[in-house]
């Protein structure tokens, strides 16, 4: 349900209630003229994961995040499309020396990844 513009006004003007109905309005069409699929996956110690959509023979986005509580093993999620797959790595923030600069996760105890990916069937 969209707000009028007399309900944003009325909601003072504030920023987030108009980024609100704009992001309302664009998960509508999304979900009008296209198909959104999810699921989640395990990543394997140090890989990416590549991971099929299934349905979709197109990938207008997607959006990926943990499941549960992450340790120091995965820290960072990022993800690409590749053809009618997502392929997303899960990094660590560095190492215990203080460094900062990004890692492929390793170790037994990665996060599980939940994924929703938006396109054409």
């Amino acid at each position: 349900m969209a707000l009028t513009a007399k309900q944003i006004s009325d909601l003072n003007n504030s920023m987030s209630a108009a980024q609100n109905v704009n992001l309302g309005t664009i998960i509508a069409q999304l979900a009008a003229t296209g198909t959104i699929t999810s699921g989640s996956v395990q990543p394997i110690s140090g890989s990416e994961c590549v991971v099929p959509t299934g349905i979709l023979t197109s990938i207008a986005g997607f959006s990926v995040t943990f499941s549960g509580s992450p340790t120091a093993n995965q820290s960072i999620v990022s993800g690409c499309v590749v053809g009618t797959n997502l392929n997303i790595k899960g990094w660590s923030g560095g190492d215990l020396s203080g460094s900062v600069v990004p890692t492929i996760s390793s170790g037994s105890n990665l996060a599980l990844l939940q994924w929703m990916a938006v396109g054409a069937d």
